[in-house]
């Protein structure tokens, strides 16, 4: 997290994108997604910098459910799949 948060202050104009769907095992409403979010806000991150998704269940759901966000201006679906492709 601290990593991530080092590379959004050194990176302000990029997003952040935080993923993982309720996953914790005393409280199935809490969500890894929400949890890293209220962090990196709490540690000084522009919530309009996030991008939340909170739905998946694996790894897999994590890129799915995150490569259509349209919070990103003048970003497309094939954009990100191209990245997964490059790096997987």
């Amino acid at each position: 997290m601290a990593n991530g948060l080092a590379s959004a202050q050194k990176y302000p104009n990029a997003y952040v994108a935080v993923t993982g769907g309720g996953t914790a095992k005393n409280n199935p409403n809490a969500t890894e997604a929400d949890q890293m979010a209220a962090w990196m806000i709490a540690n000084g991150l522009d919530e309009n910098r996030l991008i939340v998704e909170n739905k998946s269940k694996s790894t897999v759901q994590n890129a799915q459910f995150t490569k259509c966000f349209r919070k990103v201006p003048n970003f497309s679906c094939g954009d990100i799949r191209q990245l997964f492709l490059r790096f997987y």
